[in-house]
Parts: C-alpha cells; sequence; structure tokens
C-alpha cells in the first residue's frame, strides 16, 4: 500500500514468494513469467484475486511440487540452493527452512568454503541432526520394534509386550543419553559399562532397580556396550533359541563389513536338535567342513563370543545342563591373531579393531548418501576412518562433517 501497487513493488513481491516457495531454485526468465502473469492479472482481476491465483499457480507447479536436486556449475558441483538443501536433507531429513535456513538464501550460506562449514555445524547442532544419529544407530544394530520381536512365549514367557518394550526403550534412552553429548564417541556406545535399567528389566540384567529406568553399573565380566543390550541380542535370537549363526551373520555383514555370499544351493542350513549338546557344539558339527566352511570360519566367531547371553539377553555360563564355551580365536584382523575366552574380551578386541572402525565409517556412508560405496569414494572412505580413527578420537560427529563438507558430497557426475 506504501507504494500504491506500483508495478516495480508486484514484480519484486511475486519474485520473492515464488523464489521462497521453489527452494531457491530459479532462472530468471522463471521468474519474470510469474511476475508478469501477476502484475497482468492485477490490473485486470485486483490485488486480492490475482494474489491467490499467483499463489495457485505457484503451489500446483512442478517447481513446487518437485525438489530439483541436481544443478551444477561447469565444475559439475552443486549450484548453492541445491548444496544447502543438500546439507540439511542428508544430515536431518529436513528441508533448510525447518532448521532457520533460507533455500533462497543459499549462496551466503554454503556459497564459500568457511560458509559451508559454519552452515553444517550450524545443522549438526540441531536436535533434527541427532534425531537421524538414533535413527541411523537403529537401523545399523537393526533393532527391532516391541511388537515385531519374533521371541516365543512358549518358551521365554518372561519376555512379555512390556518387557520388549522397556528393552527398545533402554537401548534408545542408552542412544539419545550418549548421543546428546557435544562430540558422541564411539567407544562411549560399544565399550560403555552403564546402562538404563528399569523394573521391567531388573531379571534380565539381575540388578535391583525400581520404578523408571536408572543408569547403573554393570558387571564389567558380563556386560560391555550396546551390543550386550538385551533388544539387540533379542533381535538376532530366534524364537525358542539363541540363533548364534544369525547372531553371527550380522556380525559379519552389518559390523565388520566382512565378504558374506549365500548358502551354496542345495545346502540344508538347519541346526539339528541334538539332544545333550549346545548350540555351538551343533553348529560346529555341520560347518567345519566345506562348503560351509569358508563362510563360517568369519560367522561361527562372531556367535560362538555371544553364547553367554540366550535369546533375550540374559548372561548364562551353562546351557542344556552343559558350560558355555566362548573361546575364539580369529586371523581375519589386521592387528593380528586374537584369541579370546569371554563375550566381553571378544567383543572389546573387536571394536577396538581397525576393520570395525573401518566398517563404521562405510555404514555411516551408506545411510546418510543413501548408496553403496564406489570405488571412487575410496579416497573420502580413507580420510572418514583417519580422522575417525587418529588417537582413537572415534568422533561420530566429527565424520558426520567431514562427509557433508567433501567434495564427494558437494559435485555431481553423470555416467557416460
Amino acid at each position: 500500500s506504501a507504494q500504491n501497487d506500483a508495478p516495480a513493488c508486484l514484480n519484486v513481491q511475486a519474485k520473492d514468494f515464488v523464489t521462497r516457495a521453489f527452494r531457491g531454485v530459479t532462472s530468471e526468465a522463471q521468474l519474470t513469467r510469474f511476475s508478469d502473469f501477476f502484475v497482468s492479472s492485477v490490473s485486470s482481476v485486483g490485488l486480492a484475486a490475482a494474489t491467490g491465483d499467483l499463489v495457485d499457480v505457484t503451489l500446483t507447479s512442478p517447481g513446487f511440487v518437485f525438489r530439483e536436486e541436481v544443478q551444477t556449475n561447469a565444475g559439475s558441483t552443486l549450484l548453492p540452493a541445491q548444496l544447502l538443501q543438500s546439507v540439511t536433507y542428508t544430515l536431518t531429513d529436513a528441508p533448510p527452512e525447518a532448521l532457520g535456513l533460507s533455500s533462497a538464501m543459499a549462496a551466503t550460506q554454503v556459497g564459500s568454503d568457511q560458509a559451508l562449514l559454519q552452515t553444517i555445524e550450524r545443522v549438526l547442532a540441531t536436535p533434527q541432526a541427532r534425531d537421524k544419529l538414533m535413527r541411523f544407530f537403529l537401523a545399523w544394530l537393526e533393532i527391532k520394534e516391541p511388537s515385531e520381536f519374533t521371541i516365543a512365549p512358549t518358551v521365554f514367557p518372561e519376555f512379555t509386550p512390556e518387557v520388549a518394550q522397556a528393552a527398545v526403550d533402554e537401548t534408545k534412552g542408552f542412544l539419545e543419553h550418549q548421543l546428546s553429548q557435544l562430540a558422541p564417541k564411539l567407544k562411549d556406545i560399544t565399550q560403555s559399562t552403564q546402562t538404563f535399567v528399569s523394573q521391567s528389566l531388573a531379571f534380565i540384567y539381575n540388578a535391583d532397580a525400581r520404578g523408571s529406568a536408572v543408569l547403573v553399573d554393570l558387571d564389567p565380566a558380563q556386560r560391555l556396550g550396546i551390543f550386550t543390550q538385551p533388544a539387540v541380542i533379542a533381535s538376532h535370537s530366534g524364537p525358542t533359541t539363541t540363533r548364534l549363526v544369525k547372531r553371527g551373520v550380522f556380525f559379519t555383514r552389518k559390523v565388520m563389513c566382512l565378504p558374506l555370499g549365500a548358502p551354496p544351493p542345495g545346502v540344508d542350513t538347519t541346526v539339528p536338535t541334538t539332544p545333550g549338546a549346545t548350540e555351538r557344539q551343533r553348529i560346529e558339527g555341520i560347518t567345519t567342513m566345506p562348503p560351509c566352511s569358508g563362510c563360517h570360519a568369519y560367522i561361527n566367531p562372531f556367535g560362538f563370543m555371544q553364547e553367554s547371553f540366550d535369546a533375550i539377553g540374559r548372561f548364562r555360563t551353562s546351557a542344556e545342563g552343559l558350560p558355555i564355551d566362548t573361546s575364539i580365536a580369529v586371523d581375519f584382523l589386521d592387528e593380528g591373531p586374537v584369541e579370546t575366552s569371554t563375550s566381553v574380551a571378544a567383543l572389546r578386541a573387536f571394536t577396538d579393531s581397525a576393520r570395525f572402525k573401518q566398517c563404521f565409517a562405510r555404514q555411516m556412508f551408506r545411510f546418510y548418501l543413501g548408496r553403496d560405496e564406489a570405488s571412487t569414494d575410496d579416497p573420502l572412505l580413507r580420510q572418514m576412518f583417519f580422522a575417525f580413527a587418529n588417537a582413537d578420537e572415534q568422533d561420530i560427529v566429527g565424520m558426520l562433517r567431514l562427509l557433508a563438507g567433501s567434495s564427494v558430497f558437494a559435485q555431481r557426475t553423470e555416467a557416460p
């Protein structure tokens, strides 16, 4: 009103609205087309109706409905609006505007290396970034929802829906506690001897807990980090048994990133129910000879080290009236041959290994970029690993900072 609906003012307002609606991804030709339409409409149908028409055509146009992810300059680097959106969607699953940023002002927020790093820091400090980090851990560990556990109530009647919910709540609460730190460390997650034990989980931990979950010190001879929490263990157990092979496959594939193929055609993968034998003994009886021995040389140690935990995560020293044997010997770590006799010693050795840290870097890369790594990603993966493992820092957020600030993240090329 101050400018009496002057065409110049209407042009500015229309272009500003369309730029915000299109998340900063616009050309001058597009903006001119919308602003000319608006100015013409004002003169023919009035300001109110013309504004309604502008909103209608803008919010139903492809520029608003779809998010164009790839616009690059001559150097194949994303244009500022795409780069800003790539940062926020990758790190938080949210648009810039949800984090107090503006796609329309992207050039000031990611237009230089210093501005990009400042924006990445700002994004990583948001609750949305920590929420996505939580989703990464739940996906990486393959934590089931309480209703998804397959534990048979006829065999484990104590694993009630209430206990299942408490187990998942414990792991989420533990992760939230660790990830809320300014610079959360992976070792604090994988090698902690504390967790939140509620009254519902007290019988699993053999702990004295009343009421709501409280942080307690665990027996360091029995528990070490998140891999010994009931939700993680039960998520990889069978309905009636520990399913040591299933646990071993999970560790092989997701925790250590070791190569693992499908069972050979025609091979019976059923573990016999031999009476008077532990599950380890039954598995050893059918996997120590070809063609099974090749893959099970990796799978079995990861499963056997966990036999001291039953299907719902209770620590035990015997099964089927026989003593539990968690001793393992492996020779596939960069640090050399490793022999351990307890679950805790094995977990400490594996989570201290370079292979584990390399795998963690790969798993974060895959989750946040939504694809498997290619050979061209090797330099970035090495950089992520070296920064992560340097002085055993294990800085989780630092790895994301490095990923989001890398040229791999900012550049796009089309395959020939």
